[in-house]
């Protein structure tokens, strides 16, 4: 009888029976982030349409401008149609370069319409082009050329502009020139979580494990309570 009763056992064991007047099974190894760039995708989000400014209060009114700002508007809703207008908006963002070249908002809204349509190569290399307008403002000091964007209004841009940047090379898996715009990111907005963020996943994308910890650790220490960030942390401390 006792060897009958050993033999029944010796065979579940084998077999892979589960005892089921026991507990459930329980893992003690924490769970694994089974899809790093699907959880760092959810923070890449939808660049914003370039600002088209109501009224002249921040600029000097004449009806060449104003065709600036209502080509730039018309744009930018084709683009928010549903559904969206590629096509028109391309066109129109492009009548807006046309009626004024120095502005880097219809590059950066061309800009938008290849991201949007999953062009990330084409998308990089006009945000590269209004990236340069911008600096080439800056750097001249042309806080108010006709039309143009004050000194202000450009840093914004830049700052916009370098993130879309960024983000459109991380498609392309252009991990280190990505890096290089999230850096200049976390030096000129320091208290930003979603840049450190984005930095953090461009130095795990490329091997480099203890510094993708500490951008993560950053992000997360501005903002606690975003699961994304916590979640990548977590996957470069694995």
């Amino acid at each position: 009888m006792l060897l009958t009763v050993i033999t029944i056992s010796v065979y579940m064991l084998i077999s892979g029976v589960k005892d089921l007047s026991g507990p459930p099974h329980l893992s003690l190894t924490p769970p694994r982030i089974q899809d790093i760039d699907a959880v760092a995708k959810q923070i890449f989000g939808r660049p914003d349409d370039p600002e088209a400014r109501q009224g002249s209060a921040s600029r000097a009114a004449s009806q060449a401008i104003d065709e600036v700002e209502d080509a730039l508007a018309k744009a930018n809703t084709a683009r928010n149609a549903n559904p969206p207008r590629f096509r028109e908006a391309e066109l129109t963002y492009g009548m807006a370069a046309r009626l004024n070249p120095r502005d880097p908002r219809p590059l950066m809204g061309l800009g938008n319409i290849a991201y949007d349509q999953k062009q990330y190569a084409t998308a990089a290399k006009l945000y590269q082009e209004a990236v340069s307008m911008v600096n080439s403002l800056l750097a001249v000091r042309a806080s108010r050329l006709e039309g143009g964007l004050n000194s202000g209004e450009q840093r914004i841009m830049a700052a916009q502009l370098r993130v879309y940047l960024g983000i459109s090379l991380l498609e392309v898996k252009d991990f280190k020139n990505a890096q290089a715009q999230f850096d200049l990111g976390v030096k000129s907005e320091p208290t930003n979580a979603r840049l450190y963020a984005l930095l953090g996943y461009c130095f795990l994308k490329q091997g480099v494990k203890s510094e993708a910890v500490k951008a993560f650790q950053e992000a997360v220490r501005l903002d606690p309570e975003n699961s994304q960030y916590r979640q990548l942390l977590q996957s470069a401390q694995q």
